[in-house]
Formats: structure tokens, C-alpha cells, sequence
């Protein structure tokens, strides 16, 4: 089944630039701009759906600020983008409206252990077809596990849940 869904998780600004960056933050913008690349120029498109989280005043993701901003810039006349308070994408969204439950969906974005765990946790239970890319999420090192772990641990429980884990190499979506 060809991936009809390409899920931007919390790509903003504040992940990448300031005092907040993630440590993989390089490897995860070159990522994404690759797949993203690949799925604007595939035929047929898949649905392009791009969340912002929606932090509260004075946090890095306050909305209307810089740090709220998305680092890539969606196609508006293809593109959907959803704003969001929840780790799950689908909850208070319209998201469950836009995806199918028998669509295979693509999932990228921020941070492995909140938004991409619970969308992909949430999506599976749905009866979607949850893929995600190796190196294409990440988080913030927390206590004594380092970032690398945290998003390691991650895409083990996913996988060991259903998601299929794929190197940005073998994305595919005709």
C-alpha cells in the first residue's frame, strides 16, 4: 500500500534555532527535507499535514512567535496545518476527519517520546498503517539518557507496536 500521508509533527523554529535546539537537529532537518522532497514531486501527492504546537505565553512555542513558526515553509494550496495543545495529533483536531483509518500515513517530526509516540500509538489503534523514519524525529536528552537513547527506546516500543521503521532511503509514496 502506497503512503497516502505525510505527518509533520512540531517542525518549528524553536527546535532549531536558539538556546532550545535539539542535539540531532541537523540530521533531522536534512531528513525531512529529503522525504518532503520526495512526496512533493511523487505522483500521485500525498496528503501534506504539518502541526504546530501551540505552547502557552512565555514558552519557546508560544503562538505567534518566532519559535512557533514552522522550519519549512508548507505548500498552502496543498498542504493542510493543524495547531494543536496535545501530544496527539488527533486529539481537539480535525486530523481524524482528513486521514482515513485505512490509510497508510508517514510520521516525522517532534519530540519520540510525546507527539510521535502518542500520534503513532493513537493511528495504530485507528487501523492506519503507521510508518516512521529513522533519524526523522527526535528529542531532548532527559536526566541521565541521552537524546539518542530516548529516540532509540521510542522507535523500539513503536515497532515492537506495529510501526514500520524506514531509512529516508527506502520512502516510497507512488
Amino acid at each position: 500500500m502506497p503512503i497516502s500521508v505525510l505527518l509533520l509533527i512540531d517542525i518549528q523554529r524553536n527546535f532549531f534555532i536558539g538556546p532550545n535546539v535539539v542535539p540531532s537537529a541537523n540530521t533531522l532537518l536534512g531528513v525531512v527535507a529529503r522525504v518532503l522532497e520526495k512526496a512533493r514531486t511523487s505522483s500521485p501527492r500525498p496528503l501534506i499535514v504539518w502541526t504546530r504546537n501551540c505552547g502557552e505565553r512565555g514558552d519557546p512555542d508560544e503562538p505567534n512567535t518566532p519559535g512557533w513558526e514552522l522550519q519549512f515553509a508548507p505548500d498552502l494550496a496543498h498542504d493542510r496545518v493543524i495547531d494543536k495543545t496535545r501530544s496527539n495529533v488527533f486529539e481537539n483536531t480535525p486530523l481524524s476527519q482528513w486521514i482515513p483509518e485505512d490509510a497508510e500515513i508517514l510520521v516525522m517530526g517532534l519530540q519520540s517520546e510525546f507527539g510521535i509516540r502518542s500520534t503513532c500509538s493513537v493511528a495504530l489503534g485507528r487501523g492506519n498503517h503507521v510508518s516512521l523514519v529513522k533519524g526523522g524525529h527526535a528529542t531532548y536528552s532527559w536526566g541521565e539518557r541521552s537524546a539518542g537513547q530516548i529516540q532509540y527506546d521510542a522507535e523500539l516500543e513503536l515497532e515492537e507496536a506495529g510501526v514500520v521503521l524506514l531509512d529516508p532511503s527506502d520512502v516510497t509514496f507512488s
